[in-house]
């Protein structure tokens, strides 16, 4: 049994090494050991996660808000800017000369 474990060992594929690569992501979660030992960071950490349905609450109600004045903006100004309407040609007959030079 021990020849066996040796032979597969030397045949490690991509795919399995891809897996361990995978497992390096888990030391991020480091911090989190310090924060288990450290009362304070732990009183911190934990009134931050309490405040997260009232900040989600208070977003919530801001976009609300923005998507009102959306809505009526959107209805104040349907059909506004849908031309370009210029009153006097002869205006921009001399912008033309200075955008476009040979």
């Amino acid at each position: 049994m021990y020849n066996n474990l040796n032979q597969d060992n030397s045949k490690i594929s991509p795919k399995t090494l891809k897996s361990f690569k995978v497992l390096r992501a888990l030391k991020a979660l480091r911090p989190l050991r310090i924060i288990s030992k450290n009362q304070g960071l732990k009183l911190a950490v934990g009134s931050l996660f309490g405040a997260l349905p009232a900040i989600a609450n208070g977003m919530i109600v801001c976009l609300l808000v923005v998507f009102i004045y959306a809505i009526a903006g959107v209805n104040l100004f349907k059909g506004k800017f849908y031309s370009c309407l210029i009153p006097d040609q002869d205006e921009f007959e001399e912008i033309e000369h200075t955008i476009i030079t040979k």
